[in-house]
């Protein structure tokens, strides 16, 4: 198949956004698909202009993705209101203008791409096109492309739709959007909040787990390391994560940190009756090799059983206990059972406490989930999936257009 997906963040960026579909359009090259992926340039790089996007179209190698991306259009609105200059009520008023004019708030974004889908559409010719909701201007842009290329789009749903759009808009906006064949959620818990606003079809596909990851569980008996990883939310649940830890922490343990929240760990964490790592986000090789060894894994929960930490199926490759404080919701324990896991839901400190010495206590071995049912929940294993939501809405009269090589 020829796919066109569609992501606000450039493969290269650092932030967590930019993973999924970076991976997929990796995922689903290797399974013989020819797959662009049109995003944003990142700050201070070219974007790509037609004639020479035609020419890379032509020559480019198609065992590998071909990254697209162009520089949005400098709008000094849109800079006021980014950078809050803007008063509050003008700022209401600019914000629900956008949405309610054209559907999205990133009109740059949407005119740097415009000059490009005419090429993509004529050249690339996607038989299908997925855009993901980090913003609705993907989709914008995925439906324009798909429009002009004759064929259907994917809506992908990587954020909760509550949180990010104005309640007064919700339904309004749903409604301009429902003309997608088909609707991806990155957890079950996404796809039944987004459900009564879409009406087409829905299939959750997670964010997947590399390779890598998936080969190489934990062996051996643990070092006396614990790890925080990832957001830490709120200062209530950083305080309720410190009290647990300064409760069942032994002499000589090493509490170690990773993620953004690192001066506000740094300064919750003075008072730790142990040694303390502070750092900041690492690479996630980086950040495994301090998780494989430690003898239990912490993260942190938003406190809305509407929310996935899709960072769980991460460390239940590590191979270690994983605890969190509050529980995670009851997906993110199915998932656990279903892989045999060893994962533990806090809801006090005490709890956390308790779950800390029981994981000190089994720390001469390390708690590998099951490898076979876990690959399902690898970049390769969730591909296959997408795979068949892009089957089955391209129309049989165009699938015969490409043949897969497997």
């Amino acid at each position: 198949m020829r796919l066109a997906l569609v992501n606000h963040l450039h493969p290269d960026s650092p932030l967590v956004g930019a993973a999924r579909l970076r991976e997929f359009a990796h995922a689903l090259a290797r399974r013989g698909h020819h797959v662009v992926l049109l995003t944003e340039a990142i700050a201070g790089r070219e974007g790509d202009e037609p004639a020479t996007l035609v020419a890379r179209l032509a020559e480019h190698d198609w065992t590998r993705p071909l990254m697209v991306s162009t520089r949005a259009r400098r709008v000094p609105l849109l800079d006021a209101l980014r950078q809050g200059r803007l008063p509050r009520p003008l700022r209401a008023l600019v914000i629900a203008g956008l949405y309610l004019a054209r559907g999205g708030v990133f009109p740059d974004w949407s005119l740097g791409v415009a000059p490009l889908l005419p090429v993509l559409a004529g050249h690339f010719r996607p038989q299908a096109v997925w855009g993901t909701f980090g913003n609705t201007d993907a989709w914008i842009i995925a439906r324009s492309l798909a429009r002009r290329a004759g064929c259907p789009w994917v809506m992908d749903v990587k954020d909760k739709w509550d949180v990010f759009i104005p309640a007064p808009l919700r339904a309004y906006l749903a409604w301009r959007f429902n003309d997608a064949a088909r609707l991806t959620a990155l957890a079950r818990s996404y796809l039944d909040h987004v459900r009564p606003r879409f009406s087409c079809p829905g299939t959750v596909i997670y964010s997947g787990v590399s390779q890598a990851l998936l080969d190489q569980p934990a062996h051996g008996a643990a070092e006396d390391r614990l790890t925080l990883s990832g957001s830490t939310y709120s200062p209530a649940t950083l305080s309720a994560v410190m009290a647990g830890i300064a409760g069942a922490v032994r002499p000589g343990t090493i509490f170690t940190y990773a993620g953004t929240d690192h001066r506000q760990v740094a300064e919750a964490a003075r008072s730790l009756p142990c040694a303390v790592d502070i750092r900041g986000q690492l690479p996630q090789d980086e950040l495994v090799a301090l998780q494989r060894p430690s003898f239990a894994n912490l993260y942190c929960c938003i406190g809305d059983h509407d929310r996935f930490h899709s960072k769980l199926i991460e460390l239940l490759c590590v191979g270690r206990p994983i605890l969190c404080l509050p529980p995670d919701g009851p997906e993110a324990d199915s998932i656990a059972r279903q892989v045999t896991g060893d994962f533990t839901g806090c809801a006090t400190p005490e709890d956390l406490a308790r779950a800390l010495s029981q994981a000190w206590d089994r720390r001469q071995a390390p708690v590998p989930a099951d490898g076979e049912r876990l690959a399902a929940y690898g970049w390769d294993g969730q591909a296959a999936l997408l795979e068949e939501v892009f089957e089955q809405v391209i129309p049989p009269n165009r699938r015969t257009e490409f043949s897969v090589r497997r």
